[in-house]
């Protein structure tokens, strides 16, 4: 988290001067003000992101609600293990994605808040008048930084280093395709656009090898190791998408409200998509977490076993109830067969502490009571104590 906060200054750095500069030379004329504009605004069908807007507002509250779930767990967990790195990143960069996506649908659903500009017909393709929905640019300049976060340096571990370069290089690319549709100059369009896709190829090479290290050193057993990758190959795609429709938008074979649509289509898809694998990746480390965590539990009690018997002639297991008797197993099972003929009596069931003589059942209880104490009140492994 800290070399993320010392990384963001410069990306946010960048992507502002970018914007300031974009609008101060192009200085884009507001939908609202031009009638034909606000009218096309106006009809386009807001319903769609009325329920959007709810939708992503339930995935933020998930998300949320698993932030903290995670933070605690984890702080928990970290009073015994102290050097546990914390895995609520994820969940924080999805809350966060859904929650500004939810704003932005929200605000889409109303023309008259709606940050947008007319789309100048420079070079006879389009028709004049169109509205530019310049906010949608601006959440992407947002969640795609997120986007690059999530399937970077969350799924493939890569360096923050690594992920600055694409990151800053792809959001000045989408202020640039913002600024070819809203200048004059029919030249300058062209050019912003070939810029744009220069640019785009860039960022996508150093994305794919993203891939590539991940496959040369991600460890063989890494949980989800396969599907880690496509979430920054799906990210290409994805972004592919977009320049299709971007495209054909600037073509005029899509209107304004095709354009919309399907911005709206492969971005709500998208995030779906990116947090459906998130819960996968999430559900596989936790199952390979606990295997791990049971495997040695298993190991060290063959190794306690051993040891044991080094100075016990019986081993024997017992359950404690909640009404703190220590019961043996209700069948019969390793060592108790050899305790049975010793005491000549059945043990299967019975109460550990009645096989015993008076003397030896109160330090047994008491022995019973302080394992239950240590139990309750579990303490960092640096401060434990036996009693």
């Amino acid at each position: 988290m800290t070399s993320l906060l010392q990384q963001l200054p410069a990306w946010i750095a960048v992507t502002v001067f970018t914007w300031v500069v974009c609008w101060v030379f192009v200085a884009p004329k507001d939908c609202q003000d031009l009638s034909v504009c606000n009218q096309q605004m106006k009809s386009y069908p807001a319903y769609v992101h009325v329920l959007s807007s709810t939708a992503l507002v339930a995935m933020a509250g998930n998300e949320i609600c698993g932030l903290i779930a995670t933070y605690m767990g984890a702080k928990q967990t970290q009073a015994l293990i102290p050097h546990l790195q914390s895995r609520c990143l994820p969940s924080f960069l999805l809350a966060l994605m859904f929650s500004w996506l939810a704003v932005v649908e929200w605000l889409f659903a109303r023309p008259e808040l709606t940050l947008a500009h007319v789309h100048t017909s420079a070079d006879g393709l389009t028709v004049s008048g169109r509205p530019v929905y310049t906010l949608r640019y601006v959440e992407w300049c947002i969640n795609v930084p997120i986007l690059f976060l999530l399937s970077g340096h969350c799924a493939l571990g890569r360096p923050l280093k690594e992920i600055s370069r694409p990151l800053m290089v792809t959001n000045v690319y989408i202020i640039f395709s913002w600024m070819a549709t809203v200048t004059e100059s029919g030249f300058l369009k062209w050019a912003l656009i070939v810029l744009a896709l220069f640019m785009y190829g860039w960022a996508s090479m150093d994305m794919m090898n993203w891939s590539r290290d991940f496959h040369r050193l991600a460890p063989a057993d890494l949980p989800s190791r396969s599907i880690r990758p496509w979430l920054s190959n799906g990210l290409i795609i994805h972004f592919q998408c977009f320049a299709a429709i971007y495209m054909a938008s600037c073509l005029g074979v899509f209107n304004a409200e095709q354009e919309q649509m399907g911005y709206f289509i492969t971005t709500f898809g998208t995030k779906i998509a990116y947090c459906a694998t998130f819960v996968f990746v999430r559900a596989d480390e936790y199952h390979k977490t606990l295997t791990d965590v049971l495997r040695k539990v298993s190991v060290s009690n063959v190794g306690m076993i051993s040891i044991l018997r080094g100075s016990f002639d019986i081993i024997v297991p017992c359950v404690l109830d909640h009404a703190g008797r220590c019961k043996l197993p209700a069948q019969m099972s390793g060592d108790m067969v050899k305790l049975e003929k010793m005491l000549g009596a059945p043990v299967a069931g019975a109460n550990l502490k009645d096989l015993l003589t008076t003397k030896d059942q109160n330090d047994f209880a008491a022995y019973v009571r302080n394992v239950v104490r240590q139990a309750d009140c579990p303490q960092a492994f640096s401060e434990a104590t036996l009693t």
